[in-house]
């Protein structure tokens, strides 16, 4: 079954509204990756896999929580989880070159978790990258954003995002819909990739509430 991946190619950057100025978001031309180790638990199978995340380079062995490293503002799709006692890893964001550059490949992927009796799970994973931070382990498949912290403080008044990008598609008109919930199901319709920033004004009252209201969208 093949997935589609988007590739992105160079930097991403906001256009500000004075003057033109382009301002790269912080480690955003992909050329800084640090890779985890992460022990599947042995009745899955325990492989070892390598887990990217976007943030100085470097390297590290353990199943550790991973906490966002060098003020890189960058989360992933890729994840450590441990549900059911079950530990596992699934790695769907990766550095990749394409020519001399190094890119961020962003491949959609189905992670199957069989143990008899215990859990049976198909689940289609989306490579996917966002300002903001992951809470990890993962301790459960229900209520994934729950676990996501998406944005960060932003202060500026962008006119445009800015990127490169390329796109590999199935060319297939089906889709395969698997939430680990639900059995899967083909589904008519051809997948898209997406990119797209939210500007909020956030805050939040004496009383602990928290608050949010859009002021920009870009799609």
């Amino acid at each position: 079954m093949k997935f589609p991946a988007l590739f992105l190619l160079a930097a991403l950057a906001f256009t500000a509204a004075a003057a033109d100025r382009v301002e790269r978001i912080r480690y955003a031309d992909f050329s800084n990756w640090y890779a985890r180790d992460i022990a599947e638990s042995k009745v899955i199978g325990g492989k070892h896999k390598t887990v990217y995340e976007i943030a100085p380079a470097g390297k590290t062995s353990g199943n550790k929580p991973y906490s966002n490293l060098g003020g890189s503002p960058w989360a992933t799709s890729n994840v450590y989880a441990r549900v059911s006692g079950i530990t596992k890893a699934s790695n769907s964001v990766s550095p990749a070159k394409r020519g001399s550059n190094t890119v961020a490949r962003l491949q959609s992927k189905m992670e199957e978790v069989k143990v008899l009796g215990v859990i049976n799970l198909d689940a289609a994973v989306a490579g996917t990258i966002f300002l903001g931070r992951i809470k990890e382990p993962i301790t459960s498949t229900k209520g994934p954003f729950t676990n996501m912290e998406m944005g960060i403080p932003f202060t500026r008044r962008p006119k445009a995002i800015q990127y490169d990008f390329a796109v590999t598609m199935p060319a297939v008109n089906t889709r395969t819909r698997a939430t680990g919930l639900s059995p899967k199901k083909t589904l008519q319709g051809r997948d898209k990739a997406e990119v797209y920033v939210l500007l909020q004004r956030r805050w939040e009252d004496a009383k602990g509430n928290i608050y949010a209201h859009r002021v920009g969208t870009g799609r």
